[in-house]
């Protein structure tokens, strides 16, 4: 009888070889694929909240919420209440329309973002007390109408136009998004992806600050969303007063808002 002989151990080490060459060539594809399915992703969900933003308008003669927290992505929590039931969450049907579960907020966070998906229990409700609804909640993008932040750092350009190259970004004139049916809507900046960074890091390794760490945040550790590495985003998804998204890289993005004034506040917030 023939003996049976098993695979020899060269045999073995150039399958191996094979399955890793294999892996070193798809696994960049495959994370590529999965970063555009999380912008599209983002995209849609800016989408989401510029319709539900239109419908608020309707109701309040065209004019858009103004109000907030400390910083940009600080929103009003009857905002969002109302922006939610735009989208056709019944309210109604909850025990209590101040006591909004947490898995109703997904269109208000990235789904690119770590972080803000860890936190997200914590941040929904962050200063909202659950008796009158008062307050205001820590939510995954930034929205650059007319609220308290504007006047709590340092807006280093105004932002509601799309930039332009040669154009003068701090012209005075322009001033922050307070209506839907604004002239020039489709270069009213309204809703953006959270792109920020903290300026605490050598400058020679973090020249624009880090942005995947952000120590000065109310959990310590914030971070950007849509992220290559610590030292740089792949951009940011823009959506405007006409309701239509787009993306920006970051190559095109600028610092324009600074927590707590001067130029080495943190964080600094892009777009």
């Amino acid at each position: 009888m023939k003996r049976k002989h098993g695979f020899t151990l060269v045999e073995l080490l150039v399958v191996i070889a094979v399955i890793a060459l294999l892996m070193s060539i798809l696994m960049p594809v495959l994370r590529r694929a999965n970063d555009q399915a999380k912008r599209i992703l983002c995209a849609n969900h800016i989408k989401n909240q510029l319709i539900a933003m239109v419908m608020y308008a309707d109701s309040h003669n065209y004019k858009i919420p103004v109000g907030g927290g400390y910083w940009p992505w600080d929103v009003e929590a009857t905002v969002t209440n109302q922006m939610l039931k735009n989208m056709g969450v019944d309210l109604s049907s909850l025990p209590s329309a101040t006591d909004i579960p947490v898995e109703f907020s997904v269109n208000f966070y990235c789904p690119a973002n770590a972080q803000q998906r860890r936190f997200r229990d914590q941040n929904w409700n962050y200063t909202v007390n659950l008796i009158t609804g008062a307050g205001f909640r820590v939510l995954g993008y930034a929205y650059l109408w007319a609220a308290n932040w504007n006047d709590k750092g340092n807006i280093t350009t105004y932002p509601i136009y799309k930039q332009d190259k040669g154009a003068d970004k701090t012209d005075p004139a322009k001033k922050w998004v307070t209506r839907m049916d604004m002239p020039q809507a489709s270069d009213a900046e309204l809703i953006v992806d959270a792109t920020l960074s903290d300026p605490s890091y050598p400058i020679d390794k973090y020249p624009n600050g880090n942005f995947a760490i952000v120590t000065c945040g109310g959990n310590g550790n914030d971070s950007t969303s849509h992220l290559i590495d610590d030292t740089k985003p792949a951009g940011g998804n823009i959506g405007f007063a006409d309701n239509h998204v787009e993306w920006r890289p970051f190559t095109d993005m600028n610092k324009r808002f600074v927590v707590g004034g001067g130029t080495d506040g943190c964080p600094r917030w892009w777009w």
